[in-house]
């Protein structure tokens, strides 16, 4: 697998581009339920998809199959990764076919700091950050640690950003996609600030990241 992350090609423009992949940038099955893909509009280079093989809705919450496929996939891959999921048309959700997201960063400074402090950028909004502590199997682990964090969660319609890497889980439910007139998807808790025009730039350029959260998610009860 590690080879074929090298190459993409023209993606599938039908009204669903993931029924079926563009075997261009098909990588391989994950079991019975999920295909890899590269991701054509990559925020990084290897930044990769997981797709159910059939249409499950990009809302609500994850399945047992989609953990246990992730845990598959990054036993195919090399070095460290962060799993995303935009979850709800408030977490920047850009396809209705659910679809986790992978790329190889699973360090990001940002949570690091967090991890090791009890104060940090997400202490004005709901949110839970875990460590994976649980025993069993890796896919096990994250079920655990999803079932904590979805407490939080104010309703079951809620829109939420979640990421995990083989350490730990971090949750934020949506109120939110926008900051201003930018739209931000999950990364942006991982304190990637990702600017499509110039005046999107300069926007963020003079923006406190803790504004932007406060914006995107709900307060938290102080």
């Amino acid at each position: 697998m590690q080879r074929k992350i090298a190459e993409s090609g023209p993606r599938n423009e039908s009204g669903n581009p993931f029924l079926p992949p563009s075997p261009h940038l098909t990588i391989t099955d994950i079991g019975a339920t999920h295909i890899l893909i590269f991701n054509k509009y990559c925020v990084v280079p290897n930044h990769l998809l997981l797709i159910t093989r059939e249409f499950k809705p990009q809302v609500g919450l994850l399945a047992p199959e989609d953990f246990s496929a992730t845990e598959l996939t990054l036993a195919q891959l090399e070095g460290g990764w962060m799993v995303f999921y935009n979850s709800g048309k408030e977490s920047g959700a850009s396809q209705p076919h659910r679809h986790l997201q992978l790329i190889p960063d699973d360090k990001p400074p940002i949570i690091g700091s967090f991890l090791d402090s009890t104060v940090g950028v997400f202490k004005g909004i709901i949110h839970k950050l875990v460590r994976l502590t649980s025993a069993g199997s890796l896919a096990e682990k994250w079920r655990a640690a999803y079932s904590k964090v979805c407490s939080i969660l104010p309703t079951a319609e809620t829109s939420y950003s979640l990421l995990f890497t083989r350490e730990w889980m971090l949750m934020v439910p949506r109120l939110a996609e926008r900051y201003e007139h930018v739209s931000f998807n999950t990364l942006v808790f991982a304190g990637y600030l990702l600017a499509c025009y110039q005046k999107d730039y300069e926007l963020l350029l003079n923006t406190e990241i803790t504004q932007i959260y406060n914006t995107l998610g709900f307060p938290a009860l102080l």
